[in-house]
């Protein structure tokens, strides 16, 4: 009797698609530098009679990089807030992009203690979304492959959308995406399937719907090949709850029927189609599995055999997280997800098997118009002070034009109104995939306090830092549960899901500086200028 199609991981045909995914990939990135001109002269003509581009920047018109480079201004999203305020409050006129505005995203406030930032949501940044997936599941299936017909554990949250004061509907940019026709059809055409259904993706509530995320996942344990979520953190916060609800979670397989405690009614009767009857031996299994593990160390491929690999962010500021998500997956691959922002997607992973913290990310060059500051070498403070004292900013460069081995600061041109905007990142350039640069995502919190200190060169500060005016930089070390804490105050908030959440890495807020200084178990100061 020949074996069942699924027993063969991938099939011609799903390879064929692979093949031809990453063939039109690789050709993007050859074409790096024609592909990036298009994208401005497209952006720029699209948009050649908007309120910034024509009156503010004086473009007239123009396309040419030559043009653009001269008449547009570098911003932070702090110079385009006044903009953004008035499409929020109802203002339609082309401001900053001809196409009429009729959504607008949110950044997800966790840098800024919920002081969100109001961006555009376009269709392209959509679209990308779509295409990006779809270069990264290829590279991934080449890497893991995964039997067709299979399923993977999704923990995604959708969260709320608001109404802005001018009627527009806002969200982050992820409740954006999951439900958005492009996620859906991603879901659709993938060989593997999600686990949990929509209505759990949209629950509000997320301690119910991770239960439920958590519950999908049990009922079909042999059949998962992988696990995602947007951010580390979400994983922890997942192997964190189950340690909790374990036993609850058997209960609800042996009977057959959703825990009481889960209260929403559009919950409960989707989550009973999957419990069609009781399955005492199925919950004896898991709780078998359970009560042999050892600090929940390698949890993921005991209770799930067949899961390939975990797929999240796992840079910047989620790499604190990286250690426990380890302790959970046990020997199971970490592949860091792919480098976005709700402005525009960056790049691609296009090597899964990199460890976290040492991935790179292939440039995606027709996302959006790139940019980059070259940043000078640590070692050469000299020359940056030098760059401060005469008030000069390096020239940006061009995608093609940057270095390997060279830190950067991005820029960013969009189709969704931002002009030479800067996105905040550093990125160090690690070598090129054809035309296009692979970037490295630098975390500022690897830095020491000396080496911190010692960075800030304004001849201000050195002076005042010399004559002790200004005291030593300080890092200090907050008690465990910290983070947690300002976790749970933030969902309080109602701010957003906690598939959104990233810890907060600057913090203006007084009530939330006073938190962490209270929970302060030890300081370390920086030894310059002793």
């Amino acid at each position: 009797m020949p074996a069942a199609a699924d027993n063969n991981p991938i099939s011609s045909s799903a390879r064929t698609a692979i093949d031809s995914t990453i063939a039109d990939f690789v050709e993007e990135t050859k074409n790096a530098a024609a592909v990036q001109t298009n994208v401005l002269t497209e952006i720029l003509r699209r948009n050649a009679h908007t309120e910034y581009l024509h009156e503010r920047c004086g473009l007239e018109g123009h396309t040419d990089v030559q043009a653009f480079k001269q008449r547009v201004p570098i911003v932070t999203h702090s110079d385009l807030k006044p903009y953004f305020d008035r499409i929020a409050e109802g203002d339609r006129s082309p401001i900053l992009t001809a196409d009429p505005i009729e959504t607008l995203s949110l950044s997800s406030g966790t840098t800024s203690d919920g002081q969100q930032k109001y961006l555009v949501l376009y269709k392209e940044i959509l679209e990308a979304s779509g295409r990006l997936g779809k270069i990264a599941a290829a590279y991934r299936s080449r890497a893991f492959p995964t039997r067709a017909g299979g399923m993977f554990l999704e923990l995604v949250f959708s969260g709320k959308l608001s109404t802005t004061k001018g009627g527009l509907p806002s969200g982050t940019a992820t409740t954006h995406l999951f439900r958005s026709k492009e996620f859906k059809q991603k879901q659709k055409l993938a060989s593997v399937r999600a686990c949990s259904p929509d209505e759990v993706v949209r629950h509000s509530d997320n301690r119910q719907a991770m239960y439920c995320h958590l519950l999908c996942a049990l009922l079909c344990w042999e059949e998962l090949e992988f696990m995602t979520a947007t951010f580390a953190y979400t994983f922890v916060e997942a192997f964190r709850t189950f340690e909790l609800e374990w036993a609850n979670l058997c209960e609800d397989i042996r009977h057959g029927k959703l825990n009481s405690w889960i209260t929403d009614p559009a919950l409960r009767a989707a989550m009973s189609k999957l419990m069609l009857r009781p399955d005492p031996k199925h919950a004896d299994i898991i709780a078998a599995k359970c009560c042999a593990l050892e600090g929940w160390a390698g949890v993921i491929p005991a209770i799930w055999p067949n899961c390939k690999y975990i797929y999240s962010i796992m840079t910047g500021s989620m790499e604190p997280y990286l250690n426990r998500l380890q302790h959970y997956a046990g020997t199971l691959p970490l592949v860091s997800a792919d480098y976005g922002a709700t402005e525009s997607w960056v790049g691609v992973n296009a090597n899964p098997k990199a460890e976290p913290r040492d991935v790179t990310f292939t440039v995606v060059p027709s996302f959006a118009y790139f940019e980059f500051i070259p940043l000078p070498p640590r070692s050469s403070l000299s020359s940056i002070q030098q760059e401060m004292e005469a008030g000069e900013e390096a020239n940006p460069v061009g995608l093609t034009e940057v270095e390997v081995g060279r830190e950067y600061e991005v820029l960013l041109t969009t189709y969704g109104g931002l002009y030479r905007y800067k996105l905040g990142d550093v990125v160090r350039v690690t070598s090129f995939f054809n035309a296009s640069p692979q970037l490295a995502y630098e975390s500022a919190l690897r830095e020491c306090a000396t080496a911190m200190d010692l960075a800030f060169v304004d001849p201000g500060y050195v002076g005042s830092r010399k004559i002790k005016t200004i005291g030593a930089l300080e890092l200090r070390v907050v008690e465990p549960g910290t983070f947690r804490f300002l976790l749970d105050r933030y969902l309080k908030r109602g701010i957003g899901a906690i598939a959104q959440y990233k810890t907060p890495r600057c913090i203006p807020s007084q009530e939330v500086l006073d938190i962490l200084t209270s929970r302060v178990v030890l300081s370390v100061r920086s030894g310059a200028y002793l």
